[in-house]
């Protein structure tokens, strides 16, 4: 059986990957799993609680990659 995974990098706002996953339920493409490459903050650490806890009672795996966590550009 084929499987569909989205790879997506999650920070602070977690609405990104739902509405990513809404765009391509729209377009009758199923997702069975979502491999999310994030940073160990807390505020990432939050978005990724809240995704968790909705894409498993969705039905779809969750897999973070943790990366350490490094400043972002400030322009």
């Amino acid at each position: 059986m084929m499987k569909n995974v989205l790879i997506a990098t999650l920070g602070e706002s977690p609405a990104v990957v739902t509405e990513a996953l809404d765009v391509l339920k729209n377009r009758r493409i199923p997702i069975h799993e979502v491999v999310l490459l994030t940073t160990i903050d807390s505020a990432a650490e939050e978005s990724l609680n809240l995704l968790t806890e909705h894409l498993s009672a969705a039905g779809i795996g969750v897999n973070p990659v943790q990366v350490e966590a490094y400043k972002d550009i400030d322009m």
